[in-house]
């Protein structure tokens, strides 16, 4: 009989253990399972009552009891917003707004939108040209926060918040707009079966910004990254392209004029089913028609410096950039291109060297010229 009752036990406390560890409430009274903003935030640290529990996971889990007043903060400092245990959702989901009240819908609450905007802009991989958090979920390194006690519900101007929490950790990060944070809030509910629209689409963002500069084709393909299912419209007309449910638009055409070795302007917005439209994105591609053209052929540079390259090209002219490239010759491995696009020596003994040199503009003409390098004393 001893030994049934063993087996019993350990039956149940192997259940017990296997629904807690996939995150399932186990019965009431004992530690539950919430998911903060939907699942997408990981790193925030929690505590109850005052007492330090964990940080949420990659799935923004967090564990409760039903008596806990959670707090929920950035290395225990920056204080993003309590709530007690009775008021999680039937869900166990806690979004943004439910720090607010009990309307859900409530994304124009500043508070709100001061959560969004921190927590958007602390992501470890989020930078100004490429919103991966909208694409990733939002990762906090919270360790590296030595900020002092700070509540974000004291806060009320976007320029403190920057200023205060953002540059303390990422001094060259600026605070992402309210439209893009809460665009990305919205997207979470309405996924969640919540209908909210109060914000307009944020600015579109390219997949690859630095690929467009210049080209030589009539028409140029971009790929843009926006709030799911807006329509596209170029130089305010409705192109009838919408971006698609993962926010999206692979291959968007843009018609280059007729007009050679001059810029092309573009503005590029956003506008969602309610017809409130996004800030435009602004490109500028150079018409480069024109081949680069290397001068030097016969150079002489000292062994300690570096020797920067004369091209012409119409894109010079016009603000943009070449790259330069060490395309071959027998003593190539004497030589690099160093990160000011200039050529280092870093061979062990002066002389006359032969190299082939490349060089690419921003469309990806290129020229490439075999030069006598003398390199001195």
């Amino acid at each position: 009989m001893k030994h049934k009752n063993l087996i019993f036990l350990s039956i149940y406390l192997f259940l017990q253990s296997f629904l807690f560890g996939f995150g399932e409430v186990v019965v009431d009274g004992s530690t539950k399972t919430g998911y903060l903003l939907g699942g997408k935030t990981s790193g925030v640290d929690y505590s109850c009552n005052n007492e330090s529990l964990n940080k949420t996971d990659i799935n923004g889990t967090f564990y409760y009891k039903n008596d806990c007043n959670i707090t929920f903060s950035l290395n225990n400092q920056v204080i993003l917003g309590s709530i007690k245990a009775n008021k999680i959702p039937a869900d166990y989901k806690l979004y943004l707004t439910d720090f607010v009240g009990d309307n859900r819908l409530d994304t124009a609450n500043q508070y709100v939108t001061n959560l969004a905007s921190v927590l958007q802009s602390l992501d470890r991989d989020r930078d100004d040209l490429n919103r991966s958090t909208k694409l990733n979920g939002i990762e906090i390194n919270s360790s590296d926060i030595n900020y002092g006690t700070i509540n974000i519900g004291d806060f009320t101007s976007s320029d403190t918040l920057e200023n205060d929490i953002l540059k303390q950790q990422y001094p060259n990060r600026s605070l992402i707009s309210d439209d893009c944070a809460m665009e990305y809030v919205e997207e979470i509910l309405r996924e969640d079966g919540f209908y909210v629209d109060n914000f307009p689409p944020c600015k579109p963002i390219l997949v690859y910004p630095d690929e467009i500069n210049a080209t030589s084709n009539n028409i140029t393909y971009i790929d843009l990254i926006g709030e799911k299912n807006s329509k596209i419209f170029l130089n305010g007309i409705d192109t009838n392209k919408t971006i698609n449910r993962y926010g999206k638009y692979y291959e968007f055409p843009l018609q280059a004029t007729l007009r050679r070795n001059t810029f092309n302007t573009y503005n590029i917005t956003l506008v969602d089913n309610t017809g409130k439209s996004s800030e435009p994105l602004v490109l500028r591609i150079f018409n480069d028609t024109d081949q680069p053209f290397i001068v030097d052929e016969n150079i002489t540079m000292s062994k300690a410096s570096s020797f920067s390259f004369t091209t012409i090209d119409d894109s010079l002219q016009n603000g943009l950039s070449v790259k330069y490239e060490i395309f071959g010759g027998i003593d190539s491995d004497k030589f690099k291109i160093n990160n000011q696009n200039k050529l280092e020596f870093i061979g062990n003994f002066i002389g006359a060297f032969n190299i082939t040199i490349k060089v690419i503009d921003k469309a990806n003409h290129y020229d490439t010229k075999n030069i006598i390098v003398n390199v001195v004393n």
